[in-house]
């Protein structure tokens, strides 16, 4: 779970609803919880200004299983928006504008597209890696995965694409498509997970089957040949990852009125031209977060 805040566009003209409603009485109400009951959890209205169509609700304990809705109105409202659950990104916001001279928020909704946008760029990049949490917050998820190459001991070198792996509950293997998974021990008589200790921060990247497994030494093929219980993913974004989406950002933001032009001129008139993609961004592709092919 998070603290963030969630912006909210709404598309009646302010003035038209301070006229409609009365000034001090027009207000954006947010509501969130689960899908199927926002009923109790409504916010604090947010009072309309004049000219001002966007609002910022803070919120804690959001999660990406979070959905949302508004409405506008005042002593009667609107009907609700339809419920949504709201983008999310490798860093907020706030982490954006440190630093950030604006001179207001009429454009915040630009620089929360491009923080997704910017996220969606750093999992290409990665080979499809994702740095969140899956479950998000706590709890676990189960995973059913297909076995491509026979006879390996390593998981990553039976499906030939890597996984990242907090904790495991539960590791079940079938002998073959469809039938039924035999539950596989921990240690030396079933599996290990690999690396031993991993980075601080990190989680682990592989299940490697034991030699002297008492039901599997190998991988068989099949589909849907393992099942996994745990949580996967990263317990939280790393820094790099969290430093490069902002880079990005800003990088973009600063050259959205002049891509491709140079930001300079040498003392002998050529064209200076700027670095391109942040350092943060190339170092990120570059490294151990890197893998190809990483999809969990």
């Amino acid at each position: 779970m998070v603290d963030t805040v969630l912006p909210v566009a709404i598309p009646i003209a302010a003035d038209d609803l301070i006229t409609a409603y009365g000034a001090g009485t027009a207000v954006v109400q947010l509501a969130y919880g689960t899908a199927s009951d926002l009923a109790g959890a409504a916010t604090a209205p947010k009072t309309v200004t004049t000219g001002k169509e966007y609002y910022d609700f803070a919120l804690t304990g959001v999660t990406v299983d979070t959905y949302f809705r508004w409405r506008v109105g005042g002593t009667t409202f609107h009907d609700w928006s339809p419920i949504f659950q709201a983008p999310i990104a490798y860093a907020t916001r706030q982490e954006f504008l440190r630093g950030m001279d604006l001179p207001d928020d009429s454009r915040y909704d630009e620089i929360d597209s491009l923080l997704v946008e910017a996220t969606d760029y750093i999992t290409t990049i990665t080979g499809g890696r994702s740095f969140f949490r899956d479950p998000v917050g706590t709890g676990t998820t189960t995973k059913t995965l297909d076995i491509k190459w026979s006879g390996q001991s390593r998981l990553s070198l039976a499906r030939g694409t890597g996984l990242d792996i907090i904790s495991l509950s539960t590791v079940g293997i079938a002998q073959y498509t469809g039938a039924t998974y035999d539950t596989v021990a921990t240690g030396y008589t079933g599996y290990y997970l690999e690396p031993d200790v991993p980075l601080p921060g990190h989680p682990y990247t592989d299940l490697v089957l034991s030699d002297l497994g008492t039901l599997y030494s190998a991988y068989p093929n099949g589909r849907r040949a393992v099942q996994l219980v745990g949580a996967f993913g990263w317990e939280t974004v790393p820094n790099l990852v969290r430093r490069a989406t902002v880079d990005l950002v800003r990088y973009w933001w600063n050259s959205r009125s002049g891509d491709g032009d140079p930001v300079g001129m040498t003392a002998f008139g050529s064209p200076v031209f700027g670095p391109g993609i942040p350092r943060t961004v190339r170092d990120l592709a570059r490294s151990d977060y890197a893998w190809r092919r990483w999809v969990g």
